[in-house]
């Protein structure tokens, strides 16, 4: 997600009780502080790079759990072959009307 984009967004969509968390920004974002209070949502910063080695597997391994559970099912908006990734990058830095889900690269 690129908070200063996106993060408008996730709070007009988050479900109740829901968790945005913000891994990369790229500027300001202005949100509506409404729409965290009513639905009871929370709004979380990471940092990975500060991450251990121990903390990344972990990491791994509750999202591969999720995904086979069906508790994590993120939204994919394209799938590129591997060669085509600097196209994904551009798609990424690009994108100005927010993410419409991730882009998958393809080996």
């Amino acid at each position: 997600m690129i908070a200063g984009i996106n993060l408008r967004l996730d709070t007009e969509i988050i479900a109740p009780h829901g968790r945005i968390v913000v891994i990369g920004s790229r500027g300001d974002a202005t949100i509506n502080p409404d729409l965290l209070m009513i639905g009871e949502v929370n709004i979380l910063g990471l940092l990975i790079g500060r991450s251990t080695d121990a903390e990344f597997a972990e990491m791994a391994k509750i999202l591969e759990q999720g995904v086979r559970t069906k508790f994590v099912n993120p939204v994919i908006d394209q799938e590129l072959p591997l060669d085509q990734a600097p196209k994904a990058h551009e798609a990424v830095i690009d994108h100005v009307g927010g993410s419409k889900g991730k882009i998958i690269l393809i080996p």
